[in-house]
């Protein structure tokens, strides 16, 4: 799979029981994905109809966000 296709790959989540991970690519890009998974070892691509349960995305350590910058003058 070309690297600028991976780049399209948004928002990989595992599967609640941890064996499969669900992601988001550009609709008409998903043959070519499916089509590539085909040619990989251990790996297979399906596009689903209905989510699988998920896990819950863990948030950062501390939290909140933004930039912190630590100025010594």
């Amino acid at each position: 799979m070309p690297e600028e296709k991976l780049a399209d790959v948004k928002g990989a989540t595992l599967t609640a029981d941890g064996t499969g991970v669900v992601f988001d690519v550009p609709a008409a890009d998903v043959e070519d994905y499916i089509q590539a998974s085909e040619n990989a070892a251990q790996v297979t691509i399906d596009e689903v109809q209905q989510l699988p349960p998920l896990q819950e995305k863990q948030l950062a350590a501390g939290g909140g966000g933004g930039n912190r910058f630590n100025r010594r003058n």
